[in-house]
C-alpha cells in the first residue's frame, strides 16, 4: 500500500515541478494544461485517501482523532492552494502562478513526508495481512471511477 501511494505522490509532484519549468520558460497555456493534469491526479489521490484509506486506518486502529484528522485538514489547505494556482494561471499571471505553485509544492512536500513516514507505515502495520492491504489498494484504484 505504501509503495502504491508513494509512487502516486512522486507522479503528481513531478507534474507540478514540470509546470514550474514551463512557467519559467514563459509557456502559460502549456503550464495551465499540465497543471490541470496534475490537479486531477492529486484530487483523485486526496479523495481516495479520504474515502478509502482513512476509514480503513480508523477502523483498524480505532483512532479517529490522530493522524487522519491532521491529514484531512492539510487536504483542505492543499485544495485551497490548488485553487490559488488555478486562478493565477487563469489570469495569465506568470509571477503569481509561480509563487502559488511554489507554496503548493511546499505544502505537498511536507504533507507527503508525514504520510510516507507516519500514516502509511501505521496503516500497513494496522492492517497487517498482505491480502487485505492489496484489497485496500484495489479499492482505492476502483474509487477513481466514482
Amino acid at each position: 500500500m505504501t509503495e502504491f501511494l508513494e509512487r502516486d505522490h512522486r507522479r503528481f509532484c513531478g507534474i507540478f515541478f514540470d509546470v514550474g519549468r514551463r512557467l519559467a520558460a514563459g509557456s502559460l497555456p502549456e503550464s495551465a494544461y499540465r497543471f490541470e493534469e496534475g490537479a486531477c491526479g492529486l484530487n483523485w489521490h486526496l479523495n481516495a485517501e479520504e474515502q478509502v484509506l482513512f476509514p480503513a486506518f480508523e477502523g483498524a486502529t480505532g483512532n479517529t482523532r490522530g493522524p487522519t484528522v491532521v491529514m484531512r485538514a492539510e487536504h483542505l489547505e492543499i485544495r485551497r492552494l490548488m485553487d490559488t494556482v488555478r486562478v493565477a494561471l487563469g489570469l495569465a499571471d506568470a509571477y503569481a502562478s509561480s509563487e502559488a505553485l511554489r507554496r503548493l509544492i511546499g505544502a505537498l512536500s511536507a504533507h507527503s513526508a508525514k504520510e510516507v513516514q507516519v500514516l502509511y507505515p501505521l496503516t500497513d502495520r494496522a492492517i497487517g495481512d498482505e491480502r487485505e492491504r492489496d484489497d485496500l489498494v484495489r479499492h482505492m484504484q476502483a474509487s477513481s471511477a466514482a
